[in-house]
């Protein structure tokens, strides 16, 4: 599995479960190496004895198909999707399924990306550019949008589009998603974090080390990054 897929499908969620976060709340620091951090990467090591041998090889995509689809595993984890009841129906005929949004530990939290359209600087018309922005986001135009690509409604006046099993994913459990923490030189942070849990899930490091040298490397970062840009 890639980096981004094992740190958008499991890490960032068992983080939050278990009370954790990457950074702390200055964002000066990265904290994912205290006993929150170290009990989601414990639990994510306990699975790997429930994972086939080669299941870190494989693609995101290829893992769910192949073990998960063809009804190998007890759960799984994929993106989300408003179509995902009809695309199931299509891909695993024979399938019986039921979805958790979240799984909980001492709360809920699963990722969910946070996206949005920006105007930059350099606009030569920015006027303009944010009113196309307010009326791709309205209510209007993504509920023709949703109908060839369904998704979660943006407005509050925007009706649901999609299938009905999938629905409470943006009703009643809405507040267990939550977006990542945003902070400074996220990227090599991330990836060294990504890179230090594969080698605990080879059996190369032990959790607390891989965690700890880790957070080594992002408050090192952190300290060049606010060194340079702190006023």
């Amino acid at each position: 599995m890639s980096n981004l897929y094992i740190l958008n499908s499991y890490i960032y969620s068992l983080i939050w479960q278990a009370g954790g976060d990457i950074y702390a709340d200055d964002l000066k620091s990265a904290r994912f190496n205290d006993e929150n951090g170290v009990e989601a990467i414990e639990f994510f090591k306990s699975l790997k004895d429930y994972m086939p041998e080669n299941v870190m090889s494989l693609s995101g995509s290829d893992a769910f198909s192949t073990i998960f689809g063809a009804g190998k595993a007890a759960f799984g984890v994929t993106r989300s999707s408003q179509s995902q009841e009809t695309l199931f129906k299509e891909s695993y005929p024979d399938l019986k399924w039921d979805y958790v949004t979240s799984l909980k530990n001492d709360d809920y939290g699963t990722f969910g990306a946070a996206d949005s359209l920006s105007v930059m600087s350099s606009c030569e018309n920015p006027e303009l550019a944010l009113a196309l922005i307010k009326y791709i986001c309205s209510s209007e135009f993504m509920s023709e949008y949703h109908k060839a690509a369904p998704g979660a409604p943006l407005t509050k006046t925007e009706q649901y589009a999609g299938d009905p099993k999938m629905e409470r994913i943006v009703t009643e459990d809405r507040d267990k998603w939550r977006p990542l923490q945003v902070g400074p030189c996220g990227s090599e942070i991330l990836e060294n974090l990504a890179a230090h849990i594969q080698s605990v899930m080879e059996g190369k490091m032990e959790v607390q080390e891989a965690l700890d040298e880790s957070v080594e490397f992002a408050n090192e970062t952190l300290d060049e990054y606010w060194a340079d840009n702190e006023e």
